[in-house]
Formats: structure tokens, sequence, C-alpha cells
């Protein structure tokens, strides 16, 4: 009997100190953030064509490819998939906000240290640092909203 209380309480430690490991590796990569530059980018940017699928260029991701599905000059409503271990470099836009729709998979910002899953939104609003990683891939539907100024 008191080898079996032992066992749990050896148990709930181990859990607590791999939840403590867990957070302390989250701060640090956080903290790594806040001393890294943020390129400004914005969706005009790039070169989408509307219905055909292009990759993001090397420089800015690995693994991402984009659909636009409708283009206003204040509205950018695309499809992105994201490979497993796909992810798109650290950045901000100045200019737009942005929202993040997941159709399937998951993806994490690695710079608040939020998971979104299937059926999730992220809002992240103009002048917002974010780094969207997948660890297993993901289909997202993002909407670019620029309001006219």
């Amino acid at each position: 009997m008191k080898a079996d209380h032992n066992e749990e309480i050896v148990t709930e430690v181990l859990r607590v100190r791999d939840s403590l490991v867990e957070a302390l590796n989250q701060r640090a990569k956080q903290v790594a953030y806040l001393s890294m530059r943020f390129p400004d980018v914005a969706s005009s940017d790039f070169d989408l064509i509307l219905n055909q699928w292009i990759p993001l260029p090397d420089t800015v991701s690995s693994g991402v490819k984009v659909i636009a599905l409708e283009m206003k000059p204040e509205l950018l409503y695309i499809k992105v998939d994201y490979a497993a271990l796909g992810y798109i470099v650290p950045h901000y836009h100045s200019r737009e906000d942005e929202t993040i729709e997941v159709v399937s998979g998951s993806i994490r910002d690695e710079v608040h240290g939020l998971e979104f899953r299937e059926g999730e939104t992220y809002f992240i609003p103009r002048g917002s640092k974010h780094h969207i990683t997948s660890p297993r891939g993901a289909t997202l539907l993002i909407t670019f909203h620029q309001p006219k100024a």
C-alpha cells in the first residue's frame, strides 16, 4: 500500500517538474523573441494569383503554399496550406489586421505561446508580432483587412 502511495507521489512530482520545464522553455522563447527584429510584411509584398496555388518564397517560409480566393484593395482572402513542420518567419503587419481560421490541423504562434486547432479562429491586430508554425500540418483561411486611409 505504501509503495503505491510513494509511486503516486513520484509520478506527481515528475508531472509538476515537466510542466515547470515546459513553462520555462516557453518563457525563454518569448524573451528571445523580444530581442529579435521582426520584418514588416504586407500581403501586397507577394505576387499572389487568384485561384492559383503558389509556394511562398524560401526566404520567408518553409513548406507553405497559398492561393488567393478574393482580392480587393482593402481585403485579401487566402487559403494557406502548411506542410508538417511548416512555418512562416516571425513578422508583423503595420497596415493590416489578420484573421486566421483553422480549417484542419493545428498552428502555433510561437511568440505568444498560443495554439489553435481545427475550427478555432485567431485574430492578429496590425502591429502585433507573430510567428506561425504547424508541427503536423494545417489548412487555414486567412483574411487580411487594410482599412482605407
